[in-house]
């Protein structure tokens, strides 16, 4: 296959810039040297080294635009609002077809982690065999190594479907398999919960480290919790909500919010915005490793940032009404940044922006002629000093996605009462009023619905939306629904729309113009295109249906 061709041969060595056993770190890049193909690392330190080149490439793929492009950008959640780049536009109106790079570059990228993993497990077995090595981790490395295979491959095979199966290291472009056929989803599902298994017998509730002398410690990122998720996720996907609840269930036991979460090993912070506010990171630390279970850092001051800011930034601090915003309201500067993506009038509109604090804290508006628009926070550093030098953490996993799916599955097996307890700490958080089965006729459908709405509005821009609306199969139904919504506004005229829900700000008291662009779902869109240069590459890979 061609990703194969482009995956390095020899992998770089990456250091931490700091000694911590803690897991509220950041790894910064020390690129050391190149491991020979006929060695590749020899030693313990070397393999946790190459763990963290592991975590770059995984950075590396939900970094910028392209991740969000083939995932938020094609639902009725996001949209590219500019025409200057035909890619992008045509990924976000669903006019897409299989030889769109941003696809090419997804594709690549999350088997870049694979083989990254797969380099990782193969040499560590060898290590740990070896009685010649110095070895004391255990199976701590190999863990986090299958734990991101999985992850790799969840995102791979919910994207694409059946999918080339790749388990053993890629060292050889000349000898080893570099056509692969695609392997059903039901093996690669199949592999995702023996990696997944894997990891959960072998890492402990919180991140450990690789201890090398009592001078140098490698701190890791990935906790049991984080394992528990991602298991969740993968049986939500196959329905079988018992299996939810089992590895739910006893993070929903050990959890308390905010404060009262102390000595607890899960739970929310109390602010919401807290959460994703990059200038906030070193505060309420306990609170954050409660919530936040898998992220991957970003930092303005060494190069290593997240680009999304400067999509998704305004190059101007401009009001809807022309005022200028203040620099408590928009820290950061406005230099490069180009203001091309922006939440749609649909989402928007579903919020109860009188109560809900995640609403009025992640959505500014502004002018940008001849449109206005909101500006999503999520996303923005608010403590850059200059947009094309900013960049937010990206947050992979975190404690909300816990309860939530716990609440889902709970309803499906007509348990109801804590369904409503895990989903209303939820909104409880975002200053909702609590959920009341008595204000319920038909309990199990209405709650479903709050349950869906309330992961819409919780994991906003964070790239849920795609993943919720295909494992339901309401993926095309609520695209055509965005659909008839948008010509309803169309035939209103130039899209203007009132909003009386955001007169509690005294900011929107009447029309205001909404640049808005339809999308055009088809009944193939349940799954992506396979890339057409890895076709091309590969005689063996076959097309999805429709493209």
């Amino acid at each position: 296959m061609k990703f194969l061709y482009r995956i390095l041969i020899a992998s770089a060595l990456v250091t931490p810039c700091f000694v911590c056993t803690s897991c509220e770190w950041f790894l910064e890049e020390d690129v050391e040297s190149s491991i020979p193909q006929n060695t590749y690392f020899r030693t313990e330190e070397e393999a946790v080294k190459f763990l963290y080149g592991a975590y770059a490439s995984v950075r590396s793929t939900v970094f910028g635009p392209d991740f969000f492009l083939v995932t938020d950008c094609m639902t009725d959640d996001m949209e590219y609002r500019v025409s200057t780049n035909y890619t992008y536009k045509a990924i976000s109106a669903l006019q897409h077809n299989k030889q769109l790079n941003t696809f090419y570059t997804v594709w690549n990228k999350l088997y870049k982690v694979v083989n990254d993993c797969n380099i990782l497990i193969d040499r560590t077995n060898l290590l740990r065999s070896d009685e010649k090595v110095t070895y004391n981790s255990g199976n701590l490395i190999e863990a986090e190594a299958r734990f991101i295979r999985a992850w790799a491959y969840l995102n791979l095979v919910q994207l694409w479907g059946d999918v080339p199966l790749q388990t053993l290291p890629t060292y050889n472009i000349k000898e080893d398999n570099l056509v692969p056929e695609r392997a059903p989803a039901a093996s690669v599902y199949a592999q995702i919960f023996s990696d997944l298994n894997f990891a959960y017998e072998n890492l402990t509730d919180k991140p450990g480290s690789v201890i090398i002398r009592t001078d140098i410690t490698y701190p890791l990122t990935i906790g049991k919790g984080a394992v528990r998720v991602l298991l969740a996720r993968a049986y939500l996907i196959h329905k079988q909500y018992s299996d939810v609840v089992e590895y739910l269930q006893p993070m929903i036991d050990n959890s308390g919010d905010g404060a009262d979460g102390a000595g607890k090993l899960y739970g929310l912070m109390a602010s919401h915005e807290d959460v994703f506010d990059q200038r906030k990171v070193t505060e309420n630390i306990e609170e954050r490793k409660r919530e936040i279970l898998w992220t991957m850092e970003a930092s303005k001051d060494n190069a290593i940032y997240n680009s999304w800011h400067a999509q998704i930034a305004t190059n101007q601090k401009r009001n809807y009404n022309g005022t200028s915003y203040t620099d408590e309201e928009l820290p950061c500067p406005t230099t490069s940044a180009t203001g091309a993506f922006a939440p749609t009038e649909d989402l928007i509109l579903t919020y109860d922006a009188q109560k809900d604090k995640r609403y009025q804290w992640q959505y500014k508006m502004y002018s940008q002629a001849p449109y206005s628009y909101f500006l999503p926070m999520k996303g923005y550093d608010m403590g850059a000093t200059v947009n094309n030098q900013a960049g937010c953490n990206q947050i992979l996993i975190r404690f909300a996605d816990a309860l939530l799916m716990y609440a889902e599955a709970k309803n499906e097996l007509d348990d109801p009462s804590p369904a409503v307890e895990a989903l209303n700490r939820v909104r409880v958080r975002a200053g909702l009023d609590p959920v009341d089965l008595a204000d319920l006729s038909d309990v199990k459908s209405e709650l479903r619905d709050l349950i869906m709405m309330e992961r819409r509005h919780e994991f906003a821009h964070e790239c849920y939306r795609i993943f919720d609306l295909r494992r339901t199969g309401t993926y095309i139904s609520e695209m055509e629904r965005f659909n008839r919504k948008f010509s309803e506004l169309k035939d209103k005229g130039v899209f203007k729309v009132f909003v009386p829900q955001y007169a509690y700000r005294g900011d929107f008291t009447d029309v205001y113009v909404w640049g808005s662009s339809n999308k055009y779902p088809q009944s193939y869109h349940v799954l992506h295109p396979i890339p057409y240069l890895e076709t091309v590459a590969n005689k063996n890979l076959t097309q999805n249906p429709g493209y």
